[in-house]
């Protein structure tokens, strides 16, 4: 420590070795301080106290299921002190339990007497029941109501048989005490059930509270279970892409993702919202689902680009309406508000003639269990649904169009081309290697330091060379940038696997390079930097300082033996 940094502190240690021999101890030490014709006693005293014990944890109930342990989405935490006591808080998804019918909602199971014991310093098991009681909300004691230790309780927390009673715990540590069914072998779990007739009783995200007493080795201690009932509690994720990207390059924000053999992409222009589907048919009939993919656009995002306060206008069939083919109003939803069924000629239909549809979540516009605000989801009818057909939908939202277009493959698609806003794009899997072209302009530049972003679906380039393309990008040695007559660099010029390159295509920097790309593998968090968390996702970027000609610049790399060549286009 530099005194001189810190010159008006006391500045105590010790050798952590020596301190288990003081433990529990007073440890003096005096000096003398002489000032002029003034002594002064210094004296020190550290007391070596032993921290009290305290351990908590948290998870999600479970119970023994006919395969095995089934894991629940109702929660858990707890947390024991030894002088404190155990506290426990459940949160139960009323929904799911209630569908399973059973009393039993779940159990934490690593409550068990010995870990309970080397906390609080004594076994809860052996406790009688004048040392191990149950309180009412007015802190009477009250007999136990379920089998020992555990309790019936009502809706107030207050003790009540199994009829009258919403909720009830048991806490399995005593030998001699009745087990249900299921959990005869389970001793030391934390049981919490409820009678599923009396759920409508239950008022929900009401703290419901159960208390007890615990008496051992000289302490008293509380126990204190709180229990919240959700009308349902929903995942954090449904697992589909949320890339989202504003102010990366075009003036109006774009994202999508890859959703397992599926790529969806969408963007806004002057014109409207457009979803570009890449669809993997073998993978929709192994599933057999009729939602095969889906992406979020943010809600916020779409009312700012329609410029409406309310996203619940999207509900008004005079503002956001379906089209055929040919543009003409083909009258109410076919899909859910607002979705739409489309055949294999674009044309407005219902699910038994449908080869896509859509519909997007908002509100209290969700549907089929999805709970994303934003979510656009696509789908189709496996059985309809043909190798190579394109089906593109419609539809008027207020000024602007709606445009979704599916692409169905039978094998990985090989080349793609599309739009991000003002900008195009396209690529190529070829025998050769993988060719990549970006179109943009100096007239449609930002202040950002991007042009735009797609999709490069990993599987697709893995199928096609017989790659991993993730692993590649770990070694220099497998995936390098190359010199415009095909020298190899030693190292990547901007985040791994990206390049920033001159006009001539050799390698630049940020100060230097006419422009850069980074292709964003799944494993892109493991080889550093980047700027967005959305593997398989083509970045291209720019400097907006740089002073942009007009032209074509290409930049070279090389993996696995293959070429790898993105070229970028900078019109007017």
């Amino acid at each position: 420590m530099n005194a001189n940094t810190y010159p008006d502190i006391i500045y105590l240690g010790s050798n952590p070795g020596n301190v288990k021999d003081v433990l529990g101890k007073d440890v003096t030490s005096k000096a003398k301080i002489v000032a002029g014709d003034v002594t002064y006693d210094w004296i020190v005293t550290i007391h070596f106290g032993q921290a009290e014990k305290m351990e908590s944890g948290s998870g999600v109930l479970q119970y023994p299921g006919e395969d095995g342990v089934v894991a629940t989405t109702s929660k858990y935490d707890w947390t024991i002190h030894e002088t404190e006591g155990l506290s426990i808080n459940v949160e139960i998804n009323t929904e799911e339990w209630q569908e399973t019918g059973d009393w039993t909602i779940g159990y934490i199971p690593e409550l068990t007497q010995d870990y309970v014991k080397g906390i609080l310093g004594f076994d809860p098991g052996t406790l009688s029941d004048d040392d191990f009681y149950a309180l009412n909300p007015d802190g009477s004691k009250v007999a136990w109501s379920s089998y020992a230790p555990g309790m019936w309780i009502d809706n107030e927390g207050a003790s009540t048989n199994y009829s009258d009673g919403v909720a009830y715990w048991q806490w399995y540590v005593r030998s001699e005490q009745y087990y249900d069914l299921g959990y005869e072998d389970n001793p030391g779990i934390f049981l919490f059930g409820g009678n599923p007739g009396n759920i409508s009783k239950i008022e929900f995200e009401k703290p419901i509270v159960s208390k007890a007493v615990m008496k051992g080795a000289g302490k008293e201690l509380p126990l204190t279970i709180t229990y919240i009932f959700h009308d349902v509690i929903l995942p954090e994720t449904e697992g589909y892409p949320e890339a989202v990207f504003e102010g990366t390059g075009t003036p109006y924000p774009y994202g999508g993702g890859v959703d397992g053999n599926h790529t969806i992409q969408w963007s806004f222009d002057e014109e409207g919202l457009n979803v570009d589907v890449d669809a993997y048919l073998p993978t929709i009939r192994e599933t057999g689902s009729w939602v095969f993919t889906a992406a979020t656009i943010p809600t916020e995002i779409m009312t700012a680009y329609l410029g409406i306060d309310d996203i619940n206008q999207l509900a008004n069939i005079e503002f956001f309406y379906p089209l055929n083919a040919d543009g003409t109003p083909s009258g109410e939803w076919t899909s859910y508000t607002p979705g739409e069924w489309y055949d294999a000629s674009s044309n407005a239909c219902g699910w038994s003639d449908g080869h896509m549809y859509w519909w997007y979540n908002f509100g209290d516009y969700k549907y089929e269990g999805h709970f994303t605000e934003g979510l656009f989801l696509v789908g189709t009818n496996p059985g309809n649904v043909q190798d190579g057909e394109v089906v593109t939908g419609k539809a008027q939202l207020g000024d602007k169009l709606l445009t979704v277009t599916v692409h169905f493959h039978a094998a990985y698609p090989t080349e793609k081309s599309g739009k991000v806003g003002p900008y195009e794009y396209s690529w190529t899997l070829g025998d050769e290697g993988i060719d990549i072209s970006a179109n943009v302009s100096v007239s449609g530049m930002d202040a950002s330091w991007g042009w735009m972003g797609f999709f490069i679906n990993e599987a697709y380039v893995n199928d096609k060379y017989g790659v991993d393309i993730a692993q590649l990008a770990s070694s220099i040695e497998t995936f390098y940038p190359v010199g415009p007559d095909g020298t190899p660099y030693e190292k990547w010029s901007s985040y791994i696997p990206g390049e920033w390159f001159m006009e001539d295509g050799s390698a630049g920097a940020w100060d230097t390079g006419v422009s850069f790309w980074q292709y964003y593998t799944s494993n892109y968090k493991d080889l550093g930097g980047h700027d967005f968390e959305a593997p398989n996702l083509l970045y291209v970027g720019k400097n907006p300082g740089y002073g942009f000609k007009p032209g074509s610049y290409t930049s070279k790399a090389k993996f696995a033996g293959n070429d790898f060549n993105f070229t970028i286009n900078i019109a007017e």
